[in-house]
């Protein structure tokens, strides 16, 4: 019924799973739950709030929803019971620890949101439906703000002069869409990915922003989940980019960082969505191409002057190409910097991508929102 009527579906869950003394008929009942919920994915807004414990298959269930709302201390989500756990385990494991809501909000990634208790669970469901449209086809119209679109913010141009120094991707954030309008989703998990949604001149976008230098396999992951979603609902993205690549390690090797990384490539590839980008420091490497490339599906790119783009850092670089000069060099620490300066500023430098049209417009850092809401207006109107 909510496919025809094309609006969202809400689960309210708190179940043991299916009921043992019906057999296959209890079995067949869920899948049909299962099979239904597949069939509205990706056409309607799906959102699980969990209230208690929810176990088996009734879990997948929640699981297949684009969205999973857990309160801290009741909700639950488990593929086997505590018991059975615990059973298996040969030891008392706490029901939260298998499944509660810091596992899944921290750990798994699979809760997007965790509210305080049941109140603010429903609270935080009818928060999350002002940001969804009400199916696949996207808002029809965009939402009023009373923020003004070209407002710029000086604090941006500090933020660029000092980026060396660290800066909060937040503050970037929250700078560039309307007022008290970024919802982050998935905060507590892969917290070096910054993902949610927000407003620019009150059509809602996706927003993608880096805050540690190197992307793991979470955070590959959460990215391509954002991704999706926008492809979903016909959301816009704009991602926030400085990034120095992907993970080195081999813990991060072994658990599939390849994989991973082509899977998120593959998603960018595959959005059909308006993606703008917005590259504020670092641009390195496969990183680059997943998160800002227009070879990779990026409508329009935006560079502050600060932007480095390259296949690796200027330091790594300068050490390579120019080893026998820096090595022949009466004062080596010092032709090293001076090697640095000059690969940063004659490869790496953002004037460079924009000589070659692979960056449109090098851009003043206080000037972002309204560089963002153009193309957003612009793009959207195009699509």
């Amino acid at each position: 019924l909510a496919r025809d009527a094309r609006v969202p579906f809400i689960g309210l869950w708190e179940t043991g799973g299916a009921r043992i003394d019906e057999g296959i008929v209890a079995l067949e009942g869920l899948g049909g739950i299962l099979a239904s919920l597949n069939a509205a994915s990706g056409e309607i807004p799906l959102l699980a709030a969990v209230f208690g414990p929810c176990v088996g298959g009734a879990a997948m269930a929640a699981a297949a929803c684009d969205f999973v709302l857990m309160c801290e201390e009741k909700s639950g989500l488990y593929m086997n019971g505590p018991m059975v756990i615990s059973g298996v385990e040969n030891k008392n494991i706490a029901a939260a620890d298998i499944g509660g809501a810091k596992v899944h909000s921290s750990e798994t990634g699979l809760a997007a949101f965790v509210a305080a208790d049941e109140t603010d669970l429903l609270g935080h469901v009818r928060l999350l439906l002002d940001y969804l449209p009400d199916c696949m086809d996207g808002f029809i119209y965009p939402g009023d703000s009373e923020d003004d679109p070209n407002r710029t913010d000086a604090n941006l141009d500090n933020i660029a002069a000092d980026l060396d120094s660290g800066y909060a991707m937040h503050e970037i954030i929250t700078s560039v869409c309307d007022r008290d309008s970024f919802l982050e989703i998935s905060a507590g998990y892969a917290g070096g990915l910054i993902t949610g949604l927000a407003r620019f001149d009150g059509s809602v976008t996706g927003i993608l922003a880096n805050a540690a230098p190197r992307l793991d396999v979470a955070m590959t992951r959460k990215a391509r989940r954002l991704i999706d979603l926008c492809e979903r609902f016909n959301l816009p993205l704009v991602t926030l980019t400085d990034a120095e690549g992907f993970a080195i390690s081999l813990a991060e090797e072994k658990n599939g960082l390849i994989q991973a990384g082509s899977d998120l490539l593959q998603a960018v590839l595959a959005a059909s969505v308006p993606r703008i980008s917005v590259i504020i420091g670092k641009a390195t490497g496969t990183a680059y191409l997943a998160l800002s490339s227009k070879t990779c599906g990026a409508d329009l790119v935006y560079a502050w002057p600060t932007a480095e783009i390259a296949i690796v850092g200027a330091d790594t670089a300068a050490h390579i190409i120019y080893r026998q000069e820096i090595a022949a060099s009466a004062d080596p620490a010092r032709a090293r910097g001076e090697f640095v300066e000059k690969y940063a500023r004659e490869i790496a430098g953002p004037e460079v991508a924009a000589s070659l049209g692979h960056v449109d417009e090098i851009i003043e850092p206080a000037a972002t929102r309204p560089r963002i809401i153009s193309a957003i207006n612009m793009l959207t109107q195009a699509y």
